[in-house]
Order: structure tokens, then sequence, then C-alpha cells
């Protein structure tokens, strides 16, 4: 792996070395946001980790403002997340039924999808048992109804992927992380499925927000500019086109303000907290050519959503 030290490339070869270099630089990606107004300390007590204080709830009411100390846009950014009363409650519980259809919406039975070694076949093939199913529904539902996540949800596992083809520069390595299956699948039920899929029927969504919708994928995006950018050609129209991309942008979304938007579409306080919470206080393993590291890091604020 080809890392840069005074603007020289230098290689690693050494398995132990490598560990060391992928994990400071993957350490720094959840570190990114700790001096972003929301994260700083004054404002970090106000809101808590996951706005979970009565200062967050009363300014989502709207009975408490915003900080004046904050700029202008993160203020902005506060006044959109106040509830709104035409949106409905999400139920805190998955019934049985739910259970079953959430595994069996996951396709790929074979892959590792745990750090624990528990496959996504193995949860699919319980829930064929009435009497099993019964048992795992109570195990998936008992962290929401208590906004306790299990420890093994805090385990992680970091696989240092190729960004670039052949390049072995570690800006060009990308880290995908390897969760728990169930606190996987419970994320896909009570984000995914309920919550944005509430937000689509009420209307709550732009029509320029293509990611995770139903019936659009990401090649949508690409066809829509280029079938623009046909119309701007043939009407001789002048244009500017500004494309931007956020870097790590996954790993600077700030937790509590995640927890409001999700507060504010209606989705339990308890449900929000047991699903950050172990990135929160997340141990990284990694995984490279020499296998699954046996040192990991961590931290107290890890911000982001993997």
């Amino acid at each position: 792996m080809g890392v840069k030290c005074n603007e020289q490339w230098n290689e690693i070869n050494k398995p132990s070395a490598l560990i060391k270099t992928l994990q400071n630089e993957n350490r720094d990606k959840y570190n990114c946001t700790r001096n972003t107004p929301l994260v700083e300390s004054e404002i970090h007590l106000k809101f808590g980790n996951f706005a979970e204080t009565e200062y967050s709830e009363q300014m989502q009411l709207g009975i408490e403002e915003p900080p004046e100390s904050l700029p202008h846009i993160t203020r902005q950014m506060l006044f959109r997340t106040r509830f709104e009363e035409h949106i409905p409650r999400i139920p805190i519980t998955m019934s049985e039924e739910e259970v079953k259809n959430t595994w069996r919406s996951i396709t790929k039975e074979k892959k590792a999808s745990s750090p624990s070694g528990r496959y996504n076949a193995i949860y699919k093939e319980v829930t064929m048992d009435k009497y099993l199913l019964n048992f795992l529904a109570i195990a998936m539902n008992l962290p929401f109804l208590t906004g306790r996540p299990y420890d093994r949800w805090s385990t992680y596992l970091d696989i240092m992927a190729f960004k670039k083809k052949d390049s072995i520069k570690i800006g060009s390595l990308r880290s995908i992380i390897l969760s728990e299956a169930d606190w996987n699948a419970a994320g896909r039920h009570f984000v995914t499925k309920k919550m944005t899929g509430q937000a689509e029927k009420l209307g709550l969504l732009p029509e320029e927000h293509l990611s995770g919708r139903k019936g659009w994928v990401s090649i949508d995006g690409a066809i829509t500019k280029q079938l623009y950018m046909d119309n701007v050609n043939a009407s001789k129209t002048p244009t500017v086109i500004l494309s931007t991309d956020g870097a790590n942008c996954y790993d600077r979304m700030v937790q509590k303000y995640i927890a409001m938007m999700c507060s504010k579409w209606e989705l339990e306080k308890q449900v929000i907290k047991a699903l950050l919470q172990p990135l929160h206080v997340a141990k990284h393993y990694t995984r490279t050519g020499f296998g699954d590291s046996h040192t990991f890091f961590t931290g107290t604020n890890f911000q982001g959503t993997g």
C-alpha cells in the first residue's frame, strides 16, 4: 500500500504497519466532524449525543430557539427539524410477520453479514419455524423497546476495497463496514421501509432525491442528466452545471442532526438511539488481504452512519 509522507510515496508491506496505517486513516474519518458547530462542547451538551435532551425536544416543538451562537446556515438547518403534526408515529416494534418479511427481503444469504459470524441464511431459516420466529421477534424488538442496543452491535469490520482499479495508494481505498446482520436488518425495516416509505407517501422527499427510493436506481440520475444535456445541446441554451461530491460524506453526518430529522419524521427516540449508539462507540477491526486484524480502534464520539 502506498502512503504519502513529506510529498513522497512510501510503500508498506508489513501487515502490522499496514493495519496501523489504515486504522489511523479510518479513525480520522469518523472524527472529521469534531470541529463542526453541532459537535463542539457547548452545543454538544445542549443537544446530547442523539438529541435526547429536554432542550432538544423543546426546540423541535418550537418552544426554544436554536442557539444564537450558531452560524446562520446551521440555525436554518435546525429550524427544519421542527415537528409537523400531519406525520403519523411509526410503531416502535416489529410484528412477527414484519420480522419474517425483513429477512426474506435480504437475498444475499451467503454474504458474511456479521463480525460475530452469524449469516443471513441462519436468520432466514429461523423465520421458517413459528416458535423460533417468536423468539427472534422478541430478540429483535428488545433493543428498541429499551433504547439499549446489544453490545455486539458495536463491533464492526472495516473492509478495505479498491476505489480506483489497480491503485494501492491509501487515498484510493474505501472502507466498507461489515456490521451485525440483525442491526442492519432492523435499520432496513425502521429507516428504509417504514420512515422513508412513509416520507415518500407524504411527499416529504424532494423530487431530485433518488437514493433509497422504491422504483429508483442510481442510473436514473445519470440518465436524467444525459437527457438534460441532450436538450441543452439541441436548444443551444446557455447552461452552467456544478457537480459536487462531498468527500467521506457518510462519515460527516452528525448523529444528533440525524436523530432530530428521524424524530421529526416520527421515528421513536428509543429506535433512533438503538440504531445510532453502536456507531457512536464502535470498535473497528480491519480486513485486508492479510486477513482480519486482531487489533481495533475505537472512540467516544464517532459520528457518521458508517
